[in-house]
């Protein structure tokens, strides 16, 4: 157990280390971008710079995530083997996959944060980063922003429009895509139009 967790350790180390200067040298690549023109152009103040990367750090990690685990996994098994560390191990009796399995559970765990990151905190860190810069930086109003939405998610099925007329509750050229548990497409629906009905409350 004391090896399981010291092997654990030293892959949650690699996996922080390599995630906080991924997303130190994107942040700062993407701000020297910026700099030049957007920035120059639209001058944001200091507090809204900071939100908008705040806001798109989670995209970050997540992207970073993967390739972050694969080099962990790689620089710690090679520091071993430096270290004659695995040698050891395996004169006292350990074999290769009981001592690669603090670095397969850890790859598990990131996989599982990854995917909870990415269903529950992505979406709205994406949604508040887009308000920051299209209406707290750019100007435009959260009205115009919302005209560029085509797509709508609800449970298991995505729905796509062309046109949408708010007075007479009506969407235009409408397609539905139902989707299985592996978010796979398994049924489409295509109709030139649909009209809300307040009585049932359905399309």
């Amino acid at each position: 157990m004391i090896i399981f967790l010291y092997v654990l350790r030293q892959y949650v180390k690699f996996v922080l280390s390599t995630v906080f200067l991924c997303s130190f040298l994107f942040i700062l690549f993407d701000f020297i971008h910026k700099t030049t023109k957007y920035f120059a152009e639209y001058q944001p103040k200091s507090d809204l710079v900071v939100k908008y990367y705040l806001y798109q750090l989670p995209s970050t990690v997540l992207q970073v995530l993967p390739i972050a685990s694969l080099l962990s996994s790689v620089i710690v098994m090679v520091l071993m083997g430096r270290t004659n560390e695995i040698t050891a191990l395996r004169a006292s009796g350990m074999g290769p996959v009981r001592i690669g399995m603090p670095v397969a559970i850890g790859g598990m765990i990131l996989s599982l944060i990854a995917f909870v990151g990415g269903e529950i905190v992505l979406p709205r860190s994406a949604e508040r980063m887009h308000f920051v810069e299209q209406v707290l930086i750019k100007g435009d109003t959260a009205a115009r922003v919302s005209e560029g939405v085509r797509w709508v998610r609800d449970g298991n099925s995505l729905f796509n429009y062309k046109e949408y007329d708010p007075l007479a509750a009506k969407l235009m050229a409408v397609k539905v895509l139902e989707l299985n548990s592996s978010f796979r497409p398994v049924k489409t629906i295509e109709a030139g139009a649909a009209q809300y009905n307040e009585k049932t409350q359905d399309w």
